[in-house]
């Protein structure tokens, strides 16, 4: 992880092998499409394999990221394919892969796949979204629905027992989600889980799943990104634009509050309590004290920002 609390060199494009940034440096780090470039956001780039930079601060922000040390793996060194979509890090320590080729547990040293051929219960090998539970135990996202792993949960089981030590438990469309294919996952701090569809959103707690969906006053039906601010108000990118939830009303957020019209590809929070929203082909824009406070407009492949994590470092560069 990089951090730095110096902006980068400003520039109006892009060039692999060359550090940018954003306008002033904002402490997210930003994954765009096609390729890796270092900004005030910094892009975690997991298309092409997996790549473990070690937590370090104060870097050098005129320095290119091939001047850092580096491990990278790939299907050469026992990933089962090399398009990782997710990433979650248990409580035991183990970082989990979402591959479109099976989930992968990773100790440091070796890689341990889980996938339908191996694993009962699994319904797909193509895992879109991770989240690491309260509880220790891992929910997982696929294309065929639901899962939650429990092998290494040391208290309750999540969201209420929806599961049992040591097992693959998959539910889906007919179970109660509103969709099969689930896209991405949140947690409040309730417990309760969040899931984002492509037919609409689900809460999961005490065993009980709910559904919302846009007759209920979502933006769209299609969920492509969660995230939650520290009021617990749950923040949902959707194909048409964004939408937050107190768990019993909906608002929307549209051009007549400045917001730019489009898909929402990312969210997330930032220390301040403001959150941060990526419009697709658009930029990033801010949400402070119930207002738009600062957009951004991006240009070239930032445009494309597919995730946001914030530096809890505060740097401005990756």
């Amino acid at each position: 992880m990089y951090s730095a609390s110096r902006p980068c060199p400003q520039s109006d494009g892009v060039q692999a092998g060359h550090d940018y940034a954003l306008p002033e440096p904002l402490g997210l780090y930003m994954k765009t499409f096609g390729g890796s470039q270092r900004f005030g956001y910094v892009l975690l780039p997991i298309i092409a394999g997996f790549t473990f930079l070690p937590t370090t601060y104060g870097l050098d922000p005129h320095r290119a990221i091939s001047q850092y040390v580096q491990t990278s793996w790939t299907s050469e060194s026992g990933l089962p394919q090399n398009s990782v979509h997710s990433i979650a890090q248990t409580s035991n320590g183990f970082l989990w892969l979402g591959t479109e080729e099976g989930l992968v547990r990773f100790d440091g040293t070796a890689f341990e796949v889980y996938n339908r051929r191996l694993v009962r219960g699994l319904p797909s090998d193509y895992i879109g979204a991770l989240l690491a539970d309260h509880d220790g135990s891992l929910w997982i996202g696929t294309d065929s629905g639901l899962t939650h792993y429990t092998g290494f949960a040391t208290s309750r089981t999540a969201a209420g027992g929806l599961g049992h030590e040591g097992t693959f438990i998959s539910f889906a469309a007919r179970d109660g989600l509103a969709g099969d294919i689930v896209t991405s996952l949140a947690q409040t701090a309730d417990g309760a889980l969040w899931v984002g569809t492509n037919r609409g959103l689900n809460r999961i707690k005490n065993g009980k799943i709910e559904a919302w969906k846009k007759k209920d006053g979502l933006a769209d039906d299609e969920v492509q990104a969660l995230a939650t601010d520290l009021k617990g108000v749950l923040w949902i990118g959707t194909t048409r634009g964004l939408s937050q939830f107190d768990g019993a009303h909906f608002r929307n957020w549209t051009a007549s509050v400045g917001f730019p019209a489009g898909s929402i590809s990312a969210i997330a929070l930032d220390s301040d309590g403001s959150i941060w929203a990526a419009p697709r082909s658009y930029g990033l824009v801010q949400i402070r004290d119930g207002r738009v406070f600062k957009t951004l407009q991006l240009k070239g492949r930032l445009r494309q920002v597919n995730a946001l994590l914030h530096d809890g470092d505060g740097g401005g560069c990756g």
